[in-house]
């Protein structure tokens, strides 16, 4: 792929004259002369004005030269694609992530790695954070994107990314079920409210998660601190599923108070623990396979990518694990 031309052209605008450009490009003045005029009477327009001694692009010259710099990046992209797939023949990542916050995080960061390593295919496999935790186990992906509580399961390298709150939604239909002295507004948000007696719990009707292990444990210990054995009336660990039930006044649900705030709505009231319980959603990488060069790269993607997503970089550091933090320091020492 012959793009000579090309960085002839945008390195006399790089320069501004012809002598440096021609000193850069190892030509000679002259030849590199030649050349302009003779592109230019090929497209039967000037390319360049001459302004205070310095070659300024045309309006035609500024399409040229966009044109130029765009065909010689698919060039250097195109060599890098095809020396690089020689390098890592049938290499593949495979990433578990949810379809809905896992895979836009990964659609995020994709160009930047695919522009490192153009060989690598990144294959991602959309489910739950139970089917990508036995996927993970049962080696079917390389990494994933999960959630997990504080004692996380220590069979995995666990990257946090965000810290979020367990929080309870009772359908606004429902409200009146419970007692006003059981629960208090929440001085830090007038919108939402402080469970005062976990009892307000006992009369109502629940959505509960079917699949997902940590979560239904962190419930269930929930629960059974307030000696109540729930009414369940559906189970389902889609969060959309989840969310609409409760506006529609089907039962009550639990949900990550970080997703919540995202998406107010009038049709359910948001509870919080008097004792937080957090949950953390990061990447997992089983402890037995040691995360590789490329690896690593995506991780540190998905890191800086959350951090500048961040209105106040601090807030997004509290999610971040000592993990995570000492993959930042051996980044950057």
């Amino acid at each position: 792929m012959n793009t000579k031309h090309l960085d002839y052209i945008l390195e006399i605008e790089k320069k501004g004259t012809l002598s440096d450009a021609a000193k850069s490009l190892g030509i000679s003045q002259p030849a590199l002369s030649k050349f302009l005029q003779k592109q230019e009477a090929e497209l039967k327009t000037p390319l360049f004005f001459t302004i205070n001694k310095k070659l300024v692009p045309t309006p035609a010259g500024k399409i040229y030269l966009n044109a130029a710099a765009q065909i010689v990046q698919i060039k250097a992209t195109t060599y890098a694609r095809i020396a690089s797939s020689l390098q890592h023949r049938e290499t593949e990542i495979s990433i578990g992530a949810s379809a809905y916050s896992g895979s836009i995080i990964i659609s995020q960061v994709l160009p930047k790695f695919c522009e490192k390593y153009p060989g690598i295919n990144v294959r991602i496999t959309e489910g739950k954070s139970c089917d990508t935790i036995r996927s993970l186990l049962r080696g079917k992906v390389t990494a994933g994107i999960i959630t997990l509580p504080a004692d996380h399961d220590d069979r995995f390298l666990f990257y946090s990314f965000e810290k979020t709150e367990l929080c309870l939604l009772v359908p606004s239909a429902q409200i009146g079920l419970i007692s006003k002295k059981d629960y208090e507004i929440n001085p830090e948000n007038y919108q939402e409210y402080i469970i005062r007696n976990p009892n307000l719990l006992r009369n109502l009707p629940f959505i509960l998660p079917s699949d997902n292990i940590f979560l239904k444990e962190e419930i269930s210990g929930l629960f059974q601190k307030a000696q109540i054995e729930p009414t369940v009336i559906y189970n389902t660990d889609n969060i959309f599923v989840t969310m609409r039930l409760v506006e529609k006044g089907f039962g009550a649900g639990f949900m990550h108070l970080s997703y919540v705030r995202k998406h107010p709505s009038d049709g359910y009231v948001t509870m919080l623990f008097p004792q937080h319980h957090y949950v953390y959603a990061g990447m997992a990488v089983p402890r037995k396979n040691e995360a590789n060069e490329a690896l690593s790269f995506l991780i540190s993607l998905i890191l800086d990518f959350k951090i500048n997503e961040a209105p106040n970089r601090f807030d997004v550091l509290d999610g971040f694990n000592a993990e995570s933090i000492r993959f930042l320091n051996r980044r950057n020492p």
